[in-house]
């Protein structure tokens, strides 16, 4: 059976959708947070993810935003219990493939389910997110431990610095506007963030790892030019 990813934060209702799907024979994982999931992304293929909307740390949205970058043909069903035009535009625009609201009977979950997972088994095989992105022979960027090694000395960065690198070497040769940057690493819910601050963060970047890779595009932001 085809795996499933479950990132619910109510306990109650993550335990009876894995029950659901375990009955059926399907091979699940349940989280209760989003970036739990990231880790799990870089460990599995999963050819369905289950994730609640409004969840602490990194929402729905953002988080299936970041399952189609690293596994675009994974598919995605966001389930909220506080449904909106807007959010469900965001949906949209991160290709989500089923918005549901909460309440929906699980049978009829169960049929969306299947019909998903088909879909996915048609269609071209998602690539397995590798643990370790290797950038060249002598960088090293280990996903699931949120480490980076230089030459074979680790590197010490902050969460958001390995965010910025993350986003570099996904999109290596494509530049990269500071609003993005904003968009996917910073939390704008808890933080008012100027794009100067994008800038003081890759200065740091730069300086850690002597590299000349990240080029800034004046007027716009950066890209990894190897």
């Amino acid at each position: 059976m085809e795996k499933i990813l479950i990132v619910e934060d109510n306990a109650t209702y993550r335990a009876s959708i894995y029950k659901l799907l375990k009955g059926e024979g399907y091979d699940v994982d349940a989280v209760a947070d989003a970036i739990t999931g990231i880790e799990h992304m870089g460990e599995n293929k999963y050819a369905l993810v289950i994730t609640d909307l409004m969840m602490e740390l990194m929402d729905g949205n953002r988080f299936s935003s970041f399952v189609k970058r690293v596994s675009p043909k994974t598919k995605i069903i966001i389930l909220t219990g506080q449904p909106s035009a807007i959010t469900e535009i965001m949906a949209i625009e991160n290709k989500v493939d089923k918005y549901l609201t909460k309440g929906i009977r699980l049978d009829v979950l169960l049929k969306y389910v299947q019909y998903l997972v088909s879909e996915f088994k048609n269609g071209a095989e998602n690539t397995k997110v590798a643990s370790i992105i290797s950038v060249t022979e002598n960088l090293e960027l280990n996903v699931k431990a949120h480490t980076v090694t230089h030459n074979g000395v680790n590197i010490s960065v902050t969460t958001k610095e390995f965010g910025l690198l993350y986003m570099f070497l996904s999109n290596k040769g494509n530049a990269i506007r500071r609003e993005e940057f904003i968009e996917e690493i910073w939390d704008k819910r808890f933080e008012e963030v100027e794009e100067r601050v994008v800038d003081v963060h890759i200065k740091i970047l730069r300086k850690k790892l002597k590299l000349s890779s990240i080029v800034t595009i004046r007027g716009y932001g950066y890209k990894w030019d190897e």
